[in-house]
């Protein structure tokens, strides 16, 4: 039977009584109209712009936009979020939503904030709100009468959710006096849309909450009064690709013009390096920066948009063709940007400082430009005439892609971020041949290079894929981090009377205290390599002097030649022969003020999945640490890499007593990234006498009375929060990255930081245990008055990388029988997921026939349930409350043990069994949709998307990294 749709009134019939309702409102003053006169050439001389803009809006959206004066008066009388519905077609369900919206986000300048929702699918539920999938959302700042801003959402493949949203403004933002539009497509269906607020996009408060991640595209039009039609101008289109279907975006392109036919300027962008993952977005590497395109391939503008009133946007470039349009462009001008410090940021704002750019590299304040300001520690290279057609090459010799055709180029160094320049390093293709072939170095800025060197590249072309750049320039990265700190420590040998280097002063000891995210350059292997760069430089000149002052006996010619080149390992090894210095340690003891280590752990770890692991937690228990090492002290030990990379880095740590007998039980440590299938190495330091604790960011927190009385505690990460109370489990969900628990307020009611987003009800909660005596379930936990058993809930660990609670329940019956529950909650840096290992004791007879285990998610009217049992994992996704918002449960178990999926009227369940000793781990997560984009991690933000990253932290947890104790050394 076919439904009523707003989308399917003729265009001519939908014209009529359009002109009828403009004409009614216009007859009876419609209000706040702006008198502005704007001195556009398409405008009508008799009538103001903002007045054409708004015949011409109601026009586009639909007679259904208009709100009635009376309605208006009504709702302002009435609560905020109060919903009127209309059913327009008299089918017995609404098909119009109205009311003042009172949520957070809007600007108070624009309140009261009034929106009419139109249910172009006619699926609207009185009582249920609107829902995105194929409606249009219409604003009304202060609720004047005047449409300001409409979101318009389309579900083009009857999946459910929007896959593509249409945002139209009335007037302003970049739009000017027009009317302006932004078609936002999701093309790889991740279910991701942008963020508004007050109905709109506007940049700064909206880019770090909106998705720009995987298989996406948004184009932005003009509307011309002249056509009647909108004409795409500025961003046309910008278009993401996520090539390796991980869900992130590894190649964006911005092109700027009409459609691909008249480009002015693009920019396109790679993560060269592929180490975007769910902790690490944005992060592009380089960008071809390009500008006055000559001749497009006008061919490739075949897509048009087609609008909610039925009309066609004139043509742009279709998402699968704009790669092949920039790359087919002759351009003007190109200039390769490189993020050679891995800090794509804008430094010098304080909320940008902490966002990878999304646009790509360079240029904050628009394309960039040889020599810009801002381009501090990143390499620019310029082809003024387009000589050499976009391509790359790499060189040995410095171990860098440059841009083939490349007149000049210049790295500006400012290694203490004070956008003081340091130093500069220039590049020049002297011969013309296409290729830089000379380097010079500018050790103070001064505008006269210390020195420069002609050298051949022996240049290999590289293709503009990441399948072909990726492994190169990952091998070349660790290559150069291995021969700079060879000869770093073989020149700190060999130089007399070394002078102090300022940019290792600067990483080592002033980088914590004054740079605002210390960790990024520590962590960062592109950074470690340029400050090894400029310390390298250093050190060169103080040795260059000292030659040439003949307080060092060396052929200057020869260390200059191996210099020049690139051969930095066979310089180091030739230093330390003709000055007879010891070669530098491949693996040099760690050394900390307060604590002499005398003794090391060789720790073998390796990623047995075929995807990056960044931010994993390693337990070791000290019974596997002393079969090697019988005299480790837990009370004065470090874990650190095996290599130094101007300084050994350490990995956060800690020591636990679980069990409260005063003797360290477990270790834990924070290893930072490991590549899919690779292999690492690191040493656990101790020293057998003392005691010495490092200092470490606090990642993690536990607190065992949360002042309601002791009823409740809770453990955390930054990602997330959990409590107990009455042995019932639930879940704090976080807007921001930060520790809550000292600091909560009034959790049940949404605050700036969250809110506890689940209402459990009668059941144990998002990962309570209940038992099962055939198909009979006990609950495993208390109401507030009813006792089913006895409960202590204990705070067994705190600390920078792990908190943990043991919650004990006895005298738990369940059916004839009566049994004892310990279970070791616990959370890590950088997780979403709480580990709960179960311990069941039958405490009225042997351990025979102990019963079935389960873990619960709480289950909620009209939500979304996924199951992989051979995968271990349960989710489900759901509205419980309008107020609160949607919100996603999980529970993982060992797929070996899992027995079945029991679906209840309030719960759903994951049963196991039990191992041998009574034991099973149930690894917990929670999602809210509120949780914010704008920080460290990639939240979910719809059911289907939360089944994928469900699926992705099982492969994660039930197949941890594997850690192997292979020898001790002593010093």
């Amino acid at each position: 039977m076919f439904k009523f749709s707003f989308r399917h009134i003729d265009h001519l019939s939908r014209l009529l009584i359009l002109f009828m309702v403009v004409f009614l409102a216009m007859a009876q003053g419609c209000k706040n109209i702006s008198g502005e006169v704007a001195n556009d050439i398409e405008q009508s001389p008799d009538k103001p712009r903002d007045e054409l803009n708004l015949e011409t809006f109601v026009k586009l959206l639909g007679r259904e936009a208009v709100v009635s004066d009376e309605l208006v008066g009504k709702l302002l009388k009435m609560p905020v979020n109060t919903e009127v519905y209309e059913d327009l077609d008299d089918d017995g369900d609404p098909d119009i939503l109205t009311y003042i919206d009172g949520a957070q986000r809007h600007s108070d300048a624009r309140r009261p904030m009034l929106f009419r929702v139109i249910d172009d699918d006619d699926d609207m539920v009185a009582g249920n709100g609107p829902d995105k999938d194929n409606d249009c959302y219409v604003a009304d700042w202060n609720a004047d009468g005047v449409i300001d801003r409409a979101v318009d959402y389309w579900d083009e493949d009857g999946d459910g959710d929007a896959d593509r949203m249409d945002l139209f403004s009335r007037r302003g933002l970049w739009v000017g006096e027009k009317i302006g539009l932004t078609v936002v497509e999701d093309i790889g269906d991740d279910d991701r849309m942008w963020y508004t607020r007050d109905n709109e996009y506007s940049q700064r408060p909206c880019q770090w909450l909106t998705d720009f991640n995987g298989d996406e595209l948004f184009s932005m039009y003009c509307y011309d009064m002249q056509k009647g039609r909108f004409v795409p101008t500025f961003e046309d289109p910008f278009a993401h690709y996520d090539i390796d279907n991980d869900g992130l975006a590894e190649v964006t392109v911005r092109c700027s013009g009409t459609g691909g036919v008249k480009m002015r300027s693009g920019r396109y962008s790679f993560d060269v390096d592929n180490d975007t993952n769910w902790l690490n977005r944005r992060d592009y590497d380089f960008s071809f920066n390009l500008t006055g395109s000559q001749n497009e391939d006008t061919s490739l503008a075949d897509h048009q948009d087609k609008l909610r009133d039925g009309s066609l946007t004139e043509p742009r470039v279709d998402w699968k063709n704009v790669r092949q349009a920039i790359e087919s462009c002759k351009w003007k001008t190109v200039i390769l940007a490189w993020d050679e410090i891995d800090n794509n940021v804008n430094a010098e704002h304080e909320q940008e400082r902490w966002h990878e750019r999304w646009e790509g590299v360079g240029g904050y304040g628009g394309s960039v430009s040889y020599g810009d300001k801002e381009e501090i520690n990143k390499r620019v290279e310029e082809d003024a005439d387009f000589s050499g057609n976009m391509q790359l090459y790499f060189s040995p010799v410095d171990r860098r892609f440059h841009l083939y055709g490349a007149e000049k180029g210049m790295i500006n160094l400012d290694y203490d971020y004070n956008f003081h320049l340091d130093a500069k390093i220039l590049y020049q293709d002297s011969d013309k041949d296409g290729f830089i072939d000379t380097f010079a170095y500018d050790g103070n800025n001064d505008g006269q290079p210390e020195r420069s060197y002609a050298v051949d590249p022996q240049a290999t072309f590289v293709k503009c894929r990441l399948s072909e750049m990726t492994e190169l320039y990952r091998n070349a990265l660790v290559d150069s981090l291995e021969q700079n700190q060879l000869l770093i420590d073989a020149m700190k040998a060999a130089v007399k009377n070394q002078l102090p280097l300022k940019a290792e002063e600067w990483f080592i000891n002033q980088r914590p205290a004054s740079f605002y995210n210390p960790e990024k350059l520590l962590w960062s292997q592109e950074a470690t390599r340029l400050y090894q760069d400029m310390i390298r430089e250093e050190l060169f000149t103080q040795l260059l002097a000292q030659i040439e002052l003949n307080e060092l006996k060396l052929d200057h010619s020869q260390i200059e030649r191996l210099y020049a080149i690139g051969k930095y390992a066979e310089l180091a090894k030739l230093l330390c022969k003709e000055l007879e210095v010891a070669p530098p340690l491949s693996e040099p003891w760690l050394e900390i003020d307060g604590a002499k280590f005398t003794k090391r752990l060789r720790v073998e770890l390796a990623n047995p999945i075929k995807a990056d692991r960044p931010s994993i937690p390693i337990v070791i228990s000290m019974s596997e640490i002393l079969k090697i090492a019988p005299d480790f002290n837990p009370y004065c030990f470090a874990v650190a890499e095996n290599k130094k990379r101007i300084l050994i880095r350490q990995y956060p740590s800690q020591a636990d007593d679980l069990d409260g007998d005063d003797q360290v039980d477990e270790i834990v440590f924070c290893l930072i990234n490991l590549p899919a299938g690779d292999t690492q190495q690191c040493f656990i330091y101790y020293s057998p006498e003392g005691k010495w604790a490092g200092k470490y960011r606090k990642q993690t927190h536990a607190r065992d009375n949360m002042g309601d009385g002791g009823v409740s505690v809770g453990w955390e990460s930054e990602f997330i929060g959990f409590r107990s109370y009455f042995g019932k489990r639930d879940f704090f969900g976080k807007k921001f990255d930060s520790l809550r628990l000292d600091n909560l307020g009034s959790y049940h009611v949404e605050a700036d930081w969250g809110m506890d987003v689940l209402h459990v009800g009668g059941v144990p909660g998002l990962g309570g245990l209940s038992l099962w005596d055939k198909d009979k379930v006990y609950r495993a936990y208390n109401e507030e008055n009813q006792r089913r058993c006895q409960l202590s809930q204990k705070m067994v660990a705190d600390g920078p990388v792990r908190s943990a609670m043991r919650l004990e329940l006895t005298e738990l019956k369940a059916g004839e029988e009566k049994y004892s529950i310990s279970v070791f909650c616990s959370c890590y840096a950088n997780q979403i997921y709480s580990e709960n290992k179960v311990c069941l004791v039958k405490t009225s007879g042997g351990q025979d026939k102990l019963p079935v285990v389960s873990a619960g998610l709480v289950r909620m009217k009209g939500g979304e349930s996924f199951a992989d049992l051979a995968k271990g994992m349960l989710c489900n996704w759901s509205l419980q409350d309008r107020k609160i918002g949607a919100i996603g449960q999980a529970v993982i178990a060992e797929p070996g043990r899992i027995v079945d999926r029991q679906v209840l009227a309030d719960s759903e369940e994951l049963r196991v069994r039990l191992d041998q000793n009574g034991q099973a781990t149930f690894f917990v997560a929670g999602e809210w949709e509120k949780s914010r984009t704008d920080q460290r991690r990639l939240p979910a933000h719809t059911g289907p998307e939360w089944n994928k990253h469900v699926q992705l932290l099982s492969d994660r947890v039930l197949n941890p990294v594997s850690c192997k104790l292979i020898e001790l050394e002593t010093k």
